[in-house]
């Protein structure tokens, strides 16, 4: 093959395969708010699903948390669900819990204060109590329970409420 077609077809190659590639990342208004969850660097993309109220996706996932009061909460796919295979989700819940679960959940292994408040999905943080809050491995143990959920766990120190920020699969 002669040198200038060889440097056009290693050109057109080129541009070919730049032009499959899309922009880098969703846009920001499709983003999960950043979390201090496992997997900071995960692209948690955000549900299009409404704030949720129904209780029972929570208790049936996370058990410790007994009958709710009260709760909100988000959930979504982690990553590019034009991707096939199996998916990761994340959930981003808001709990009032009954008095009694509440106490229970601040009597578990060691528990210390945050260094900073819990990061939910953006539609969440106006059903956040301003805090101070606990947190701890043991917690994050307990709320995970025998679920497929890895959970990292907030329980507001002067009320019952609870934070739980997960990722996970249905499976």
């Amino acid at each position: 093959m002669n040198a200038p077609l060889t440097a056009f077809l290693g050109w057109a190659c080129l541009v070919i395969a730049l032009a499959g590639c899309g922009p880098a990342g969703e846009p920001e208004s499709q983003q999960r708010g950043a979390s201090p969850s496992h997997s900071e660097t995960s692209a948690h993309v955000r549900s299009s699903e409404a704030v949720r109220t129904d209780p029972a996706p929570i208790k049936r996932r996370f058990v410790a948390l007994g009958n709710p009061l009260r709760l909100s909460w988000q959930a979504g796919v982690l990553g590019d669900q034009r991707v096939p295979g199996p998916s990761s989700y994340w959930i981003d819940a808001v709990v009032t819990l009954q008095p009694e679960v509440a106490r229970k959940l601040r009597n578990t292994g060691a528990l210390a204060e945050a260094t900073a408040p819990p990061t939910v999905a953006v539609d969440l943080r106006g059903a956040l109590p301003a805090g101070p809050w606990l947190t701890g491995a043991d917690l994050d143990r307990v709320v995970s329970g025998k679920s497929n959920y890895s959970c990292r766990a907030y329980l507001a120190k002067d009320t019952d409420v609870i934070v739980v920020i997960a990722e996970g699969s249905n499976g």
